[in-house]
């Protein structure tokens, strides 16, 4: 097996690549971030120097049940940037179907009903945690740990597609119920209670 950056043929077999390069090349990167008229925010790291070897790993596997079965070998010609097609899930073949260009989300679920669902800021420097709510029964396990407060309890809020349809004021107040909160403790409340979250850990949370 051989691993490039762009394939061993094509337009692009001669280009030097390392992980940020393949994902600017796939779309990966014009796929991560807030909507338009924002940047794309690309991935916090090389995303497919990981991607591209846990690909090869299963092609290694199959070649060798390939030549088990049938004894013959194998040569792989597997490219980064043909790994990021791969990652970039339904994206490449809405825009195939439909013609329509790929829009960014951020952090919220636009193939469900799902809302609110992304990353409200906790207390402390730059601390969030991720919160993904994905029916109603959820949501009000969601408001009684926060207190019930009024504007979660308004009409327009009480069903998935109230909330989704008024996802930018939920956001909003999301974010200033949580701003107070530790966001491991948090974390645990709301998980006691079915509700699905996890503190957003920096690097050093990892280490310790």
């Amino acid at each position: 097996m051989q691993i490039t950056g762009m394939g061993k043929s094509g337009t692009y077999n001669s280009y030097v690549s390392v992980g940020p390069t393949a994902q600017a090349l796939s779309g990966l990167t014009h796929m991560s971030g807030f909507p338009e008229p924002r940047e794309p925010a690309g991935w916090g790291y090389s995303y497919l120097d990981h991607s591209t070897g846990y690909y090869g790993a299963i092609l290694v596997l199959a070649a060798l049940l390939r030549r088990k079965r049938t004894g013959r070998g194998c040569y792989i010609d597997l490219s980064q940037t043909e790994a990021g097609l791969m990652v970039s899930g339904t994206a490449t073949l809405e825009a195939q179907l439909t013609g329509q260009p790929t829009d960014r989300h951020g952090n919220r679920m636009q193939a469900a009903g799902w809302a609110p669902h992304g990353a409200y800021p906790c207390r402390g420097s730059d601390e969030w945690i991720a919160i993904a709510i994905q029916n109603d029964a959820q949501w009000s396990s969601l408001v009684t740990e926060i207190g019930a407060p009024q504007w979660a309890r308004e009409a327009r809020f009480d069903d998935a597609a109230g909330r989704k349809a008024n996802e930018d004021e939920l956001d909003r107040l999301r974010a200033e119920a949580t701003i107070a909160a530790d966001r491991y403790d948090l974390m645990r409340r709301l998980q006691q209670r079915g509700v699905p979250a996890a503190a957003v850990q920096k690097a050093d949370d990892r280490c310790q």
